[in-house]
């Protein structure tokens, strides 16, 4: 066997994570809200491309905003 079947898992960290939701089914939810779903192959791929560049201005522009505010904060 490669991997352990099962593994046990501290109480806190168990008590902690959310029942009704994890990260990857909303990642899916996003995705597919944002591209739609059942799409032919390259018609999906473009939506995932358009997604990433969203994404992708949504960092820069962060990042230009965090500048902007750390220099005239010198």
């Amino acid at each position: 066997m490669l991997f352990e079947s099962e593994r046990t898992m501290d109480i806190n960290i168990w008590g902690s994570i959310p029942k009704t939701n994890n990260a990857e089914e909303a990642m899916h939810w996003k995705l597919y809200s944002a591209c739609g779903r059942d799409h032919a192959f390259m018609e999906g791929m473009s939506s995932l491309v358009k997604v990433a560049e969203y994404y992708q201005r949504l960092l820069e522009g962060h990042l230009r905003m965090s500048l902007l505010v750390f220099l005239f904060n010198l």
